[in-house]
């Protein structure tokens, strides 16, 4: 059982120190737990020879049979062993312990049938019953190399996702099947991924925690559905989420970051046809979101006092408004420009990019707390040379509704982004308060902050008729 395989071997070698191996796990009286180890070295030599393509490309009836008999042996043993926790641990972390002869065998005999096609009939109950296994993680391994049959058995793929989406259990595994399998199919078949997802969110129904964690988990791709794929039932899926912000957070916060990308999708070098129309739907929905959830903060805040639960659930919607400010700020590029770089090159992308996404970053100002504020004049300040007149309307009007309601200017981090901000205003786009109203709210912003005690603020105020001369 101490057998070792070394780096670089060939077929006959490998044969040689496992059929060694076998024949003293053959002895009687072998210790149950060393057998298994030795097993496990059985297992793992079998995916050394696939992974170094080591068995002969076309049929050989002796080398073929040796390795599926060491396959057999691995796929049949005892390891990894399962107890009365196995399923809960492995839900709440996927992981198992080392050796595990079984689980080796479940990625290899997948690997196999795409080396060596031919062989697939001789490996096909291996397959099932691994599918199938006592252990979750074996399910998991053999489940997420079951699209390596995609070209050999359609059929036989769709049969066995099939059943395994409808009668497994453990949602560890189910998230690596719907991430694994489904995630990388979506766009090849998206009527099936549809249903397959809308089917998943019918398990569980008297478990409300596990049917939470399962939406959570198909909220990615459900909102792919949507955006990429148009899906009407997807979209209908998302609609219920959004009209109900406060019990599905999680599930929109998730929505909200898959998206991301979607958000320029089409601005850059690398558009594809259908990208604008992507990008309008990703903006769309993101608005919506916003708007939800802008209503609910706005009845928290005409409250006098709250109770617990409400407070609870206002702290879910300003992190709500927070991860759509965090997710444009990111998809633009302002968490990676520094302060002394200089302006990208895709100017007309970022001036597209910023008209169409002004209304949503109004509305976001409307209620944000400081934190969301913090970040949206600094996307503000990054989007800037591309329309300085919108940037500073956008920056004053976040000051003064939301950021006032919140208390952003008590914020010491707060002053500093907005007398730099203002110092940008002044030195390059002074023009822009020659109109009264812009002048006034400029005046405002800085009298909220002067209020606070902030004696940059106070400063700025006092010279302010010279640096707008």
């Amino acid at each position: 059982a101490n057998a070792s395989l070394p780096p670089e071997l060939t077929l006959e070698e490998a044969y040689s120190a496992l059929i060694g191996l076998e024949k003293s796990l053959l002895i009687d009286g072998v210790n149950p737990q060393l057998k298994i180890y030795g097993e496990g070295v059985i297992g793992q030599g079998c995916r050394r020879i696939v992974s170094l393509n080591l068995l002969p490309k076309e049929p050989d009836e002796y080398a073929d049979e040796i390795f599926l008999r060491f396959l057999s042996t691995a796929a049949t043993s005892v390891g990894p062993e399962v107890n009365d926790d196995t399923e809960g641990s492995f839900e709440q972390s996927t992981s198992w312990g080392s050796p595990a002869p079984r689980v080796d065998a479940a990625q290899t005999s997948l690997d196999l049938v795409l080396q060596r096609p031919d062989l697939y009939p001789e490996v096909s109950g291996l397959i099932d019953a691994l599918l199938e296994d006592s252990h979750p993680a074996v399910r998991m391994e053999a489940g997420l190399h079951l699209l390596r049959i995609w070209d050999i058995d359609r059929g036989g793929f769709w049969s066995r996702l099939n059943d395994r989406l409808g009668e497994e259990m453990n949602l560890g595994v189910l998230e690596y099947f719907i991430n694994g399998i489904l995630g990388r199919i979506i766009h090849q078949e998206p009527e099936f991924v549809e249903q397959a997802l809308l089917n998943l969110l019918g398990r569980f129904a008297n478990d409300k925690e596990r049917q939470a964690r399962l939406r959570e988990i198909a909220s990615t791709h459900l909102v792919i559905l949507w955006i990429t794929h148009e899906s009407s039932k997807a979209r209908s899926v998302i609609e219920t989420w959004i009209s109900k912000p406060t019990i599905y957070h999680s599930e929109l916060a998730k929505i909200l970051t898959t998206m991301r990308g979607a958000f320029v999708a089409g601005l850059d070098s690398q558009k594809q046809r259908g990208d604008d129309a992507l990008r309008h739907r990703a903006l769309g929905l993101i608005g919506e979101i916003v708007d939800e959830v802008n209503i609910r903060l706005a009845e928290h805040y005409s409250k006098d006092d709250p109770n617990d639960s409400e407070m609870v659930e206002a702290r879910e919607m300003a992190r709500l408004l927070d991860v759509a400010c965090m997710e444009l700020y990111f998809s633009v590029g302002a968490g990676n420009a520094r302060e002394d770089s200089s302006p990208p090159e895709d100017r007309i992308e970022l001036e597209i990019v910023f008209a169409e996404i002004v209304p949503v970053l109004r509305r976001i100002g409307d209620c944000a707390t400081p934190h969301t504020v913090y970040y949206l004049l600094q996307l503000l300040e990054f989007l800037l040379p591309y329309d300085p007149v919108c940037a500073f309307d956008l920056a004053a009007h976040t000051l003064r509704s939301g950021g006032s309601q919140t208390g952003y200017e008590f914020d010491p981090l707060g002053i500093d982004v907005f007398v730099r901000l203002v110092g940008v205003f002044l030195a390059d786009h002074k023009e822009i308060f020659e109109d009264d109203e812009r002048r006034a709210a400029l005046i405002d912003c800085l009298k909220i902050f002067m209020d606070a005690g902030w004696p940059a603020a106070q400063r700025l105020l006092y010279r302010l008729p010279e640096l707008i001369q």
